[in-house]
């Protein structure tokens, strides 16, 4: 559990795995949703219209989020020292755990590889081509609303909104089943303390 939802979670009087299982959904959902990054400085930074800025920035705040992710799903992160990972290898894991989807971790390694073309390329532009890349990792029709083909930047935005938004229930449900366990040995201390007939 990251440190943050555990100081969230005290604060709102939820200190012990019991009090979670007792508690509405909706109030862990609340506790669970803030986001784990600076959105403003990430939307700040991504206005620019310069699209290898946008890369560069949605990358970094992916692999925030990676980190993050990993930090509340690994008890024991310390001993794979996930900080030196890059960020394929953070997003395999967290699809390996089952804690990601494989829609959201293609759409994550999309933006890795043209991050690292763009590290590595001298003079790399993201072009039409790239733009389609990053398309084509979205479901089909997911952007059929809008009307148009959404811009990079727009792209970028959705990405890190859609990771996001995984940890943030993988987040929720990991304290659901904490909760469920902590209420399963209070069942079972109550029935171990009942008089035999």
């Amino acid at each position: 559990m990251r440190q943050e939802t555990k100081k969230k979670l005290e604060a709102a009087g939820l200190a012990s795995y019991t009090a979670i299982h007792d508690a509405p959904d909706e109030d862990l959902r609340k506790l669970c949703a803030e986001v784990c990054y600076d959105e403003k400085l990430f939307r700040k930074r991504i206005r620019l219209k310069n699209s290898w800025y946008q890369l560069l920035n949605t990358h970094i705040t992916l692999d925030h989020i990676a980190q993050e992710f990993l930090s509340q799903e690994l008890p024991n992160k310390g001993v794979l020292k996930i900080d030196r990972w890059g960020l394929q290898q953070k997003a395999e894991l967290l699809f390996a755990m089952g804690a990601m989807t494989k829609q959201t971790m293609d759409m994550v390694l999309v933006v890795n590889s043209l991050r690292n073309k763009a590290a590595h390329q001298h003079g790399f532009q993201v072009e039409e081509k790239h733009v389609d890349l990053v398309l084509g990792a979205f479901p089909d029709g997911f952007f059929e609303q809008v009307g148009e083909k959404p811009s990079f930047r727009n792209m970028m935005i959705v990405i890190v909104a859609l990771f996001e938004a995984e940890r943030q229930e993988a987040e929720f449900r990991a304290l659901k089943r904490k909760g469920a366990l902590a209420n399963a040995r209070r069942v079972l201390e109550e029935f171990q303390v009942m008089p035999k007939d």
